[in-house]
């Protein structure tokens, strides 16, 4: 499945899209969620900038990984091993390696296997046109070894199939099994296929270079203390379980923390009925080795899966600790959370987990059913552009904290959500970068901090859709305050809170009191039909603080109330908002000035 997403080319300037926005119903529609400044220099902090640069846009295919079965060949040749450092001994089809070396292996085993029982001994098993199928027994399984090297010889083809129909214990029970640290690598393809586990190794895990498409009821890829994607293509398919998984959190011998899961490049494509990706400790993603290209397809969302299960997670990426993106392309289309990291868990190193997720760069897509980014603890984005089409809550965490990057939500519910914590005060605060969030109808904000929201740079355009004066839809709706400082803050739409704590702003509205504005510390745009005589069509909007110095931004539909907060509104100079059908022009005449007083 190719899909085509933005590739956005920034020269100091910065372009946000959120596209496939949706509208009152929750259909899908065609006008993009969407805000674009143009300035002399990265105007989301607090510095004015002081010339124009130009935004070029380009296409960009997030490339499928290759499939490894579409190299399929007839493997009829008689099975044989080579190997000219090691040993081996036969009985009734079951090939028993006892001694360190290199094997190749070739033809068809049927209804067969490949043991490995050599204490401390580091063992190559080289796949050359092999197929190996078993009916009672793990087709490829190290009892005891130092490490096991399976390697896909180039331009090969090669299966490893496990037709056991019931698998009574954890012990040997995947395609593929090794009591000890395993690597899966080659410039060949290989196919596993499995009614339990399809790769699983009871220490490390590690894959490079390998063309492998995995096709399992259980897990696909499982390291129970860490698994390693350095690169390849791969396709991962677990009708009933998790896509790659680890399950040891402890402390190794040598000081090392187990349980990580790492992914440094590659083509992969995830489709899992529980998670696509699920850590005993931490998730980290950064494409260190090669680019790095990911889509994952969880629960109802993977045409793989086996039913549907309620009491599954079915998260894009799971971790019971912490999950770390550095860089690289990833779409998440997921039955439950998009990304989400548990606090509270006890964890084998005798720690609970943290609970933490942080995203410094890459680009992140999400459609999910649930949460789209879910922290138990603190949600933080220092870069990158993260790109939430459909959500139930956007982006969620105790703290949610906007550093820099390119965000855009849209959510059916809250777009960011500071939950409530007995830990930590509740914090929704953004010093740079830029936030565009859309929510639909019904009790709905698109900013929801259970504590505070501050602001002390970057640019936020919150839409939430008007409603009556019960105060159930809110641009921002906060418990304990709102202190903007820095950059510029523009809400639109239904209920906002303000106070007097803050830089200038300038409001649209008629009332000032319930269902209007009342500043400081008060309310605007409950009454969508008459309470305010400015109507804010659908379409683009320009506002101008000087010639150098614009933000672009996009209404999804008709709203009646706004407010702009800024450090660029200074009091006495003049300033015009440009919408598509007139110019509105304004002097800042005061802290608190309203449009048309």
């Amino acid at each position: 499945m190719k899909k085509r997403i933005p590739l956005f080319i920034l020269s100091s300037t910065l372009l946000l899209l959120a596209s496939c926005a949706k509208g009152n119903d929750g259909k899908t529609n065609n006008t993009s969620n969407s805000v674009n400044t143009t300035t002399g220099t990265n105007s989301t902090n607090n510095s004015s900038p002081s010339a124009n640069t130009s935004i070029i846009t380009q296409e960009k295919e997030l490339e499928d990984p290759k499939d490894a079965s579409d190299y399929e060949e007839d493997i009829i040749s008689s099975f044989q091993i080579i190997t000219e450092d090691g040993s081996y001994n036969v009985i009734d089809n079951t090939y028993t390696i006892t001694q360190a070396g290199t094997y190749i292996l070739s033809g068809n085993l049927d209804d067969g296997n490949i043991v490995v029982d050599a204490a401390d001994a580091k063992i190559e098993l080289a796949l050359s046109n092999a197929k190996i199928t078993s009916t009672k027994f793990s087709p490829i399984c190290v009892l005891d070894a130092d490490s096991v090297d399976v390697k896909a010889a180039s331009d090969t083809y090669n299966e490893i199939i496990d037709e056991r129909d019931v698998v009574t214990t954890e012990e040997y029970d995947a395609a593929i099994y090794a009591n000890c640290d395993l690597d899966l690598k080659g410039k060949g393809y290989l196919v596993v296929e499995s009614n339990y586990n399809g790769v699983k190794s009871k220490d490390d895990l590690e894959i490079k270079n390998l063309t492998m498409k995995v096709k399992s009821k259980q897990n696909s890829l499982k390291g129970n203390d860490s698994v390693t994607i350095e690169n390849g293509n791969l396709i991962l398919i677990s009708t009933d379980g998790d896509g790659i998984k680890t399950s040891n959190s402890s402390i190794s011998s040598k000081g090392n923390q187990k349980g990580n899961i790492d992914i440094k490049g590659g083509l992969i494509t995830i489709y899992a009925k529980d998670d696509g990706i699920d850590s005993s400790y931490n998730v980290n993603i950064n494409e260190e080795i090669e680019a790095l290209s990911m889509q994952i397809f969880t629960g109802k969302e993977s045409e793989y899966s086996n039913g549907y299960d309620s009491t599954l997670n079915s998260h894009g990426i799971s971790s019971e600790n912490e999950i770390i993106y550095d860089s690289g392309t990833t779409i998440i289309n997921a039955g439950t959370d998009g990304i989400h990291a548990n606090r509270g868990t006890a964890l084998e190193n005798g720690e609970s987990g943290v609970g933490n997720v942080t995203i410094n760069n890459g680009y992140i897509e999400i459609s999910v059913k649930d949460d789209g980014i879910h922290a138990d603890y603190i949600t933080t984005i220092n870069g990158g552009d993260v790109n939430i089409l459909t959500s139930n809550e956007g982006i969620e965490g105790a703290n949610v904290i906007i550093n820099d990057g390119e965000v855009a939500v849209y959510a059916l519910d809250d777009g960011i959500n500071a939950s409530t914590s007995k830990e930590i005060s509740s914090l929704v605060k953004v010093t740079g970068g830029i936030v565009d969030i859309l929510v639909s109808s019904g009790d709905t904000d698109g900013i929801d901090s259970n504590g505070t929201y501050q602001q002390t740079g970057g640019i936020v355009v919150s839409k939430c859709p008007t409603n009556d004066n019960s105060g159930n839809m809110a641009a921002l709706d906060v418990d304990n305050g709102v202190n903007v400082t820095g950059g510029t803050l523009i809400l639109v739409g239904g209920l906002a809170q303000f106070n007097s704590n803050t830089i200038n702003y300038m409001y649209f509205t008629q009332n000032q009191g319930q269902g209007g504005m009342m500043p400081p510390g008060g309310r605007f745009g409950q009454a969508a039909a008459s309470s305010s005589q400015y109507s804010f069509t659908q379409g683009e909007y320009t506002l101008v603080f000087d010639d150098n110095n614009q933000i672009k931004f996009t209404l999804d539909r008709t709203y009646s109330n706004m407010l702009i907060a800024s450090n660029n509104l200074v009091i006495g100079n003049q300033y015009k908002l440009i919408s598509p059908s007139q110019t509105y022009t304004w002097t800042q005449s005061s802290k608190a000035t309203q449009y048309g007083q």
